[in-house]
């Protein structure tokens, strides 16, 4: 009986060593996971066959499938902590929620690879015979506009101004024939944007993970590499400038509008269309003047509609319509 006993020890001890080692395991790999670079499987879309994965627009800017998927919306407590301790406010991160939610980008969509340049926007107000809110007097600068290279991001742009630019675009795009039956191009909401800053990359600070000296050679920003006083050409770091679905400068260099009206408590899964209440609207991703904390993915900040600066531009998408939003924006303009 004592050796019977004994076996039984041992075996009891082994299983016990090796649930151990497999939870340990599986603890690092979770760990891994919440860093690791991952890869979403588009659906067969009967969309995605008239676009595919890239096509060109007809201001000559490229534009990239990005497919639809989940992932978590905002900041943890603990990057929050990391960047007040690099310089944040509170006032600057509150608004970015008290724990990430899961959000569900529910159609796949196609998202320039580059800010609009000032050449794709100088060709819009030529051929449209647009005047920029600046020109007509309903805009708010930082600064006087300055005269930039064709390739540099096109800047001091209202979100009004951004809107007309979709709005042209759109009429463009459906006359060569590249728009999906319901989709438009228009400005990204916040979750689309946040999303495809993320490149597939989940809960880190940086779309290429949480340390900042990993930046170097990246992005256009207030740090050790940068040091600018103005932002760089478009893609201009290449390769290494792209996040996991081939975005450039989706951090740093100007500041991206978004089309969602600003809500001061957290970003929103769905669009949010208070454009009556809210005269502001959402900025993402930083620009050549931030500092680390300031360029994050979730980092977000409000801007009036009417407001131009010099580290402001957008990119466009390519996605399905929201005729909410539609609705909203039409109410507020009414008289």
């Amino acid at each position: 009986m004592p050796a019977l006993k004994a076996d039984n020890f041992m075996r009891s001890a082994a299983g016990l060593l090796l649930t151990g080692l497999l939870l340990g395991v599986i603890a690092e790999d979770c760990a891994a996971q919440r860093t690791a670079p991952f890869r979403v499987q588009p659906a067969a879309d009967p969309v995605l066959k008239l676009l595919g994965n890239s096509y060109t627009n007809s201001v000559g800017a490229e534009m990239v499938y990005v497919p639809a998927g989940q992932f978590m919306l905002g900041s943890t407590p603990e990057e929050r902590a990391r960047a007040k301790a690099g310089g944040a406010t509170p006032e600057q991160l509150d608004n970015e929620g008290k724990q990430p939610r899961r959000a569900q980008i529910r159609n796949g969509f196609w998202m320039g690879r580059t800010e609009v340049s000032a050449g794709q926007w100088w060709r819009f107000v030529k051929d449209a015979g647009y005047q920029t809110d600046a020109v007509r007097g309903l805009a708010v600068l930082d600064s006087y506009p300055e005269e930039t290279a064709e390739d540099q991001p096109a800047a001091w742009i209202t979100w009004s101004d951004a809107v007309a630019f979709c709005e042209w675009l759109t009429k463009k795009e459906k006359l060569a024939g590249r728009l999906p039956a319901g989709h438009i191009v228009r400005l990204p909401t916040e979750a689309e944007w946040e999303y495809a800053c993320r490149g597939g990359r989940q809960g880190t600070m940086f779309w290429w993970g949480d340390a900042p000296a990993d930046g170097q050679g990246r992005l256009r920003w207030r740090e050790k590499d940068a040091g600018s006083k103005t932002t760089s050409p478009v893609d201009s770091f290449g390769a290494r400038g792209r996040n996991g679905f081939g975005l450039a400068d989706m951090l740093g260099n100007v500041r991206e509008l978004c089309l969602d009206a600003w809500d001061s408590a957290w970003a929103h899964e769905e669009i949010y269309t208070n454009y009556t209440e809210s005269k502001s609207r959402v900025l993402k991703g930083g620009s050549f003047k931030s500092a680390a904390f300031d360029a994050r993915c979730a980092r977000r900040m409000p801007c009036l509609y009417s407001y131009g600066g010099s580290d402001i531009g957008f990119r466009v998408c390519c996605a399905v319509e929201l005729p909410n939003a539609k609705a909203a924006l039409d109410k507020s303009l009414s008289p």
